[in-house]
């Protein structure tokens, strides 16, 4: 079997923009409050689709224990900060 040359190819640039819409209004958040590193929202803690009270309860818990996943605000800390951006995330919904 003969493999033939490859097509050519043109370079070409491309461009994206990622966001959320946490209010859905259609228009993307400006506050980045709302948004988490990886993706998803910064409230739904637990990653279950909803923000509710589960994840106000899991957050508080892992905050008052230390644990480096309740820094929310990627600082390198967990400390008051995160409490802040998170309770803001919460309050928006997402």
């Amino acid at each position: 079997m003969t493999i033939g040359s490859p097509p050519a190819v043109t370079d070409f640039e491309s461009e994206f923009t990622v966001g959320f819409d946490c209010d859905r209004d259609g228009v993307l958040d400006t506050n980045p409050s709302s948004r988490r590193a990886g993706g998803g929202y910064v409230a739904d803690y637990d990653f279950s689709g909803f923000v509710d009270t589960e994840d106000y309860d899991l957050f508080v818990y892992d905050y008052d224990q230390g644990y480096p996943w309740a820094d929310v605000d990627s600082s390198g800390f967990v400390d008051t900060d995160d409490f802040d951006y998170f309770v803001a995330a919460y309050e928006e919904g997402c």
